[in-house]
């Protein structure tokens, strides 16, 4: 099969057709006739799928592509290439390889890599694909990760764990004990393979749930793309002994990549409140998740609007802010037949926190359109008062 979807004519027709509508094409039959349709069908879909998240694989000439649950599921090259930056040393295990972008970027950082895949197919893909791209210090293993563990007896500098988050129905599931492999159960077969374990998992999961069940937590890594969480990064060490982890919040969009280093005390976080100022600050979404943002606005002096509302306010400009800042132009208390006088059939950028309604329904109701650097901004203040804030986006 594999030598038939790398032919020259099959090669072209997947680059001429990955466009089109694919369930057209599919009624149609396949016109090789040692490909069924099926498998022409999944070339397609995910070399569609790869040709923002995984541009090297699409650059290349004859790849061979999993199905596009893979795809969905891998790691995008952004953020393959950050994990690698994070390990070091002679060797890695990584047993859940996947369709291999992990493993392709880990196998540049280290000089011998073993990879588990139980899927047969997948492994035999990655086989080929990492031939094409001439990495010849990868060994592959098409058995279990748990397997894998219970029979050797070689030691590693990292190990690498990204466990499933689908159950055999395929329903998504974003509980460590529910992932497979169970990185909870396998804990101790981890450390008596190596000092050192990263596990990626879903942006889904709670920060200091995982905290908790994972133990041994040195670091937190919360990565983002394009101010949206990506996946949580946990480096684990076998002789960690501190119960404070550092926390690392990224963000990889290029012009606007940065790392955030904090190790949170227990101390109180002394907050200070008023009404909306010159400026709003909207945290990155990283902050949110690690739960840092109050205490990133008090390293730079603001205001927070409502304890439970996430918007922050000064009357000075805070240069340097991790997120978005608005300058504001209007505030007003929330009137219905006023939002619809004066921003109804206009532009703006719609921002709704700690409001009856979100975004999407604000725009629909007050008949907004979308907007890029003109702003709206819908939220609860003190006293329960309901604010709508017109604001240029400065930041």
């Amino acid at each position: 099969m594999e030598a038939s979807l790398t032919s020259k004519e099959v090669q072209e027709w997947i680059k001429k057709n990955y466009k089109k509508d694919i369930p057209s094409l599919i009624l149609k039959g396949s016109p090789f006739n040692k490909i069924p349709v099926q498998e022409l069908a999944d070339q397609l879909q995910s070399r569609k799928k790869s040709e923002k998240k995984l541009p090297t694989w699409f650059s290349t000439n004859n790849i061979i592509y999993p199905k596009s649950l893979s795809i969905e599921q891998t790691s995008s090259e952004q953020t393959a290439k950050y994990k690698a930056s994070l390990i070091g040393g002679n060797s890695l295990l990584d047993l859940t390889m996947g369709f291999g972008v992990d493993t392709f970027y880990f196998s540049k950082s280290v000089n011998q890599l073993i990879a588990i895949e139980r899927q047969l197919h997948l492994a035999e893909k990655v086989s080929h694909n990492f031939k094409i791209f001439g990495v010849n210090n990868v060994s592959i293993e098409n058995t279990s990760s748990e397997e894998y563990l219970a029979n050797t007896k070689q030691t590693f500098d990292w190990i690498y764990l990204d466990p499933a988050r689908r159950d055999e129905n395929k329903n998504k599931v974003f509980k460590l004990s529910d992932c497979e492999p169970n990185v909870i159960e396998l804990k101790n077969d981890l450390f008596k393979r190596s000092n050192n374990v990263m596990v990626k998992t879903s942006p889904m999961l709670d920060i200091t749930q995982g905290i908790i069940e994972l133990e041994d937590v040195t670091e937190v890594h919360v990565v983002c793309l394009n101010n949206e969480v990506k996946e949580l990064l946990w480096i684990l060490s076998k002789k960690y002994q501190s119960k404070a982890p550092i926390f690392k919040i990224v963000e990889l969009k290029e012009g606007n990549n940065f790392i955030s280093e904090y190790k949170p005390s227990n101390d109180s976080i002394d907050l200070t409140f008023s009404e909306p100022l010159e400026y709003i600050y909207q945290p990155h979404v990283g902050f949110l998740k690690a739960g840092l943002s109050d205490f990133t606005a008090t390293e730079n002096s603001l205001n927070k609007i409502e304890v439970n509302t996430h918007l922050y306010t000064s009357k000075s400009f805070i240069k340097n802010y991790k997120g978005r800042i608005f300058k504001v132009k209007h505030i007003a208390l929330f009137n219905k037949k006023e939002v619809k006088k004066q921003y109804s059939h206009k532009q703006y950028t719609v921002v709704s926190k700690n409001f009856p309604l979100q975004s999407e329904e604000l725009k629909k109701t007050f008949k907004i359109k979308e907007g890029k650097d003109d702003c709206l901004l819908f939220f609860r203040g003190q006293k329960n008062k309901k604010y709508v804030v017109e604001a240029k986006r400065v930041y």
